[in-house]
């Protein structure tokens, strides 16, 4: 939502994911604690033909809370985050999270901490994004030693990645029926002490 807006706008949220790579890998469910990926993926060139098992490290999904839980172990600043009937990328109908502003001016987000998190190490959070009431949403790392933030907005409307701040990168790819899997890609400073991440 507009970082100066008073008004009660809406975005819906789905698949918290943060992981060490420089670009976002297949979503990954997080629970309680970090999980993996186990899913084959198949390389391909630049025609669409397949070359072969695509081979790649493991990855984690890093994102603390687990989707299910996403609203009651984030921290919610001039917003609030509630389950919401509408149905998920990936077609479930759960875990899907609705984040409304509230009538103040000022910033409106959720957040949550990580920990874990290593010096000098780039990472990519990821969510999949989708316009409700609000068509912007962003995605930042703040911390100790991140100055400025490590911000990208997000045209949620017509797909587009809008400003960047500090060295971070944004990406967003269409995932279908009004939905965008949006990432931000930044290495984490040598000083920081604590990290967030929020949209």
């Amino acid at each position: 939502a507009p970082y100066n807006s008073s008004y009660t706008g809406s975005i819906t949220i789905f698949g918290a994911q943060l992981e060490t790579t420089a670009t976002p890998s297949q979503y990954v469910p997080s629970t309680a604690s970090p999980t993996s990926a186990q899913v084959a993926r198949v390389e391909y060139d630049a025609s669409g033909n397949a070359l072969g098992l695509l081979v790649e490290e493991a990855r984690t999904n890093l994102w603390p809370s687990g989707q299910s839980n996403f609203g009651n172990t984030t921290t919610q600043g001039g917003s609030t985050a509630a389950t919401t009937a509408v149905t998920a990328p990936d077609g479930t109908t759960n875990n899907i999270w609705a984040i409304t502003e509230d009538a103040t001016a000022g910033s409106h987000y959720v957040y949550t901490t990580l920990s874990g998190i290593s010096t000098s190490t780039t990472y990519t959070a990821s969510f999949y994004l989708k316009a409700g009431s609000e068509d912007y949403g962003f995605i930042y790392f703040e911390g100790t030693g991140w100055s400025p933030l490590e911000r990208v907005w997000f045209d949620l409307v017509n797909g587009t990645v809008g400003t960047e701040t500090g060295s971070s990168v944004g990406h967003i790819v269409d995932a279908g029926n009004g939905w965008y899997r949006c990432s931000v890609t930044t290495t984490s400073p040598s000083s920081f002490a604590s990290a967030y991440v929020s949209v």
